[in-house]
């Protein structure tokens, strides 16, 4: 069964966590997630230290970093809660969604009317996966990442009910806070989806619609704003830009490596 796989799987995902050491990114996501702790939120400048992976580019007039997205910090604050500043607490929240994918991905397939036995091999080469593995076990975006893909698809296929366009939204701000390239491709794939189902003249004739519209808008323009992006210097393009990662186009390319377990997926989930 499905929650039998999880257990087994949670096993394996959370065993020797806290092992190895961080990696750059990882160790970026650690300091802000003590920052928020500690302070809050995640302020570069604690009265003693300063922490900045790009020499103070990616700070702004406040000391807050505006080249990563956010959710991850509480993400990993939230682990540093439970277990402490160690290298487990800090991997813990990334590594529990991994595993709540699993769940997940079986959802996503039942809510497209697939039998039990197609939806659970999809789970099944999900687990096989060893780059996914390895990724869920890093505190940083990757296994987070799907798991808001797969809410949002699990949103999107009951769309029709009263309250899904408006959690679909929720998934795509928090997405936003969390990558920003993936959340456009999320919301710009599901769009696509309902023009070839047809759907998206009929969704818009629906006030939820609008206003899960609105929400996806302000909870990333918002954000944008006070973060003090627009405008901004880039010390990797150096040329402005509406956001930075725009101009880094070659880390999405190689960053694909996670869809993995999607695209592997999507044979059986479309027979």
């Amino acid at each position: 069964s499905v929650g039998f796989l999880t257990a087994l799987y949670a096993i394996f995902a959370f065993w020797g966590l806290g092992a190895v050491e961080l990696w750059g990114d990882e160790g970026i996501v650690a300091l802000g997630a003590k920052r928020v702790v500690h302070l809050g939120y995640q302020k570069a400048w604690d009265g003693q230290n300063l922490f900045s992976w790009e020499a103070g580019h990616d700070l702004n007039a406040h000391l807050l970093p505006i080249h990563m997205p956010w959710l991850g910090f509480y993400i990993g604050a939230l682990g540093q809660l439970l277990f402490g500043e160690t290298l487990f607490g800090t991997r813990f929240g990334f590594a529990l969604c991994g595993v709540l994918n699993l769940p997940l991905l079986f959802l996503v397939g039942r809510r497209m009317e697939l039998s039990r036995p197609i939806c659970l091999a999809s789970v099944c080469i999900m687990t096989s996966l060893a780059s996914y593995f390895l990724h869920l076990r890093q505190s940083y975006h990757y296994a987070a990442d799907v798991t808001l893909c797969l809410l949002g698809l699990a949103c999107y296929l009951k769309i029709e009910t009263r309250w899904s366009p408006v959690l679909l939204s929720l998934c795509v701000v928090a997405l936003f806070h969390l990558n920003h390239m993936t959340a456009l491709w999320l919301a710009f794939s599901l769009a696509a989806w309902a023009v070839c189902d047809r759907k998206l003249g009929e969704l818009f004739k629906r006030p939820m619609v609008w206003l899960a519209v609105l929400l996806s808008f302000l909870g990333s323009w918002l954000w944008i704003r006070w973060a003090n992006i627009m405008g901004l210097q880039d010390s990797f393009g150096g040329c402005s830009t509406f956001l930075p990662h725009f101009d880094r186009l070659g880390f999405v390319w190689s960053e694909l490596d996670m869809s993995f377990p999607l695209l592997f997926t999507a044979p059986l989930l479309v027979w």
